[in-house]
């Protein structure tokens, strides 16, 4: 089961609407196609993200991502602590302590464990910590726009955003 799902509503430029569940592998494929194509993307500081493609003569398709819980009102603290794990490769969980051990010496305590892992921030598979694209998502908008705005990416910061991503989350099954 994936670690992470998103509602995933695709309103089409007939009008027809879709709706389902996706993985945040599924997000960043997506993502890439809008960089690549220089479709309009905005993050939310939910955590989600809009694409949005004007399609000439038919009119706009949209991608409308939203987590199945919001992002919140993630503190510098909690915003320290993902990125902390994001960049040790070696985040673990330690279920005797409830701490997520985030390198040699820093470790983030039960309290705020807890709080990131109900929220959805970051996902244990065995002891391996990661942050969700979800979190990814609500920090990205928050460097750019306090919340509750959202904030709509220039190529650039999409692209520059990708390249951080490499690593972070597979985009086919096989990575997994």
């Amino acid at each position: 089961m994936p670690a992470f799902t998103f509602y995933m509503t695709v309103t089409s430029t007939d009008g027809t609407v879709t709706e389902g569940a996706c993985t945040d592998a599924d997000i960043k494929r997506s993502l890439a196609t809008a960089a690549r194509w220089g479709y309009r993307v905005e993050v939310t500081s939910q955590g989600g993200a809009n694409i949005r493609r004007e399609i000439p003569g038919k009119g706009c398709h949209t991608v409308i991502y939203k987590p199945p819980r919001s992002a919140g009102n993630m503190s510098a603290t909690n915003i320290a602590d993902l990125r902390l794990i994001d960049i040790r490769p070696t985040a673990e969980f330690q279920p005797e302590t409830g701490r997520i051990k985030a390198g040699y010496v820093n470790s983030i305590p039960p309290a705020a464990t807890s709080w990131l892992r109900s929220r959805g921030l970051v996902a244990v598979d065995g002891t391996t910590v990661t942050v969700s694209m979800s979190a990814r998502l609500a920090m990205l908008a928050r460097d750019h726009k306090p919340a509750p705005w959202a904030h709509i990416l220039t190529p650039d910061q999409l692209a520059a955003f990708l390249t951080t991503m490499r690593n972070a989350v597979p985009t086919t099954r096989r990575e997994r």
